[in-house]
């Protein structure tokens, strides 16, 4: 795997590097300190996936997302220090596979990046297994512990998007317009609507473990073990 870096923070970037270097001799970590800098090796030389930091010194984060996802689909990954809700939401909305919060644990890194580089994760398709106690299947319906559940349009929809996006948030914002393909849609509904569903497919709906919330701006499905 071959990542770019943009990243102003030199510490952030040597620390980064080194530990994803080490952990696996395959990957190369390019960096850049500069968001034109960035953008210019974006342009000319093939990566797999960009890191990028939002607070750079000569243009903002925000505008090189924007300006990458004018010319190329390469997954971004932000990582940030900004914890607004609006600026993560607004983020995902432009393109960004994944924002990760600074500080961070490493392996929350590698966790995003071994998402984001399965360029099809196995639980992209609707139909099939989703754990091993939850299997999609058609006509709005679920199987739970071999029990059958119906979804109504609303719930399927949702549950539709986040398959399609597993392992990735997908905002309250894009929740809300894709809902309204299917009726009445609104932020509140959204989060009813996740409610319901966590009720239909969790274990414990107040500790769920397959459809998390993400930084009060989005939620994320999550593939447990099929083990």
């Amino acid at each position: 795997m071959k990542i770019l870096m943009i990243e102003d923070d030199k510490q952030t970037v040597e620390v980064i590097k080194m530990s994803l270097e080490t952990q696996d001799p395959s990957v190369i970590v390019k960096p850049t300190y500069k968001g034109f800098e960035g953008l210019e090796k974006a342009r000319n030389e093939c990566f797999d996936v960009v890191l990028l930091d939002l607070g750079l010194p000569d243009v903002d984060g925000i505008k090189v997302l924007q300006e990458i996802r004018g010319f190329s689909k390469i997954p971004v990954l932000i990582i940030s220090a900004r914890h607004d809700p609006d600026v993560i939401a607004n983020a995902l909305n432009l393109g960004a596979q994944d924002y990760i919060l600074k500080p961070f644990a490493f392996k929350t890194l590698l966790k995003s990046l071994k998402v984001i580089s399965d360029s099809s994760p196995d639980c992209k398709q609707i139909q099939g297994q989703l754990t091993k106690d939850i299997q999609i299947g058609n006509d709005h319906e679920v199987i739970v512990k071999g029990a059958q559940v119906k979804l109504d349009a609303s719930e399927w929809k949702i549950l539709n998007m986040l398959v399609d996006s597993c392992g990735r948030i997908v905002s309250v914002k894009a929740l809300v317009k894709g809902l309204s393909e299917v009726g009445f849609a609104s932020e509140s509904s959204v989060h009813l609507i996740i409610d319901l569903l966590r009720k239909k497919i969790e274990d414990d709906p107040q500790s769920p473990k397959i459809i998390m919330s993400e930084y009060e701006c989005g939620y994320r499905l999550v593939k447990s073990s099929q083990g």
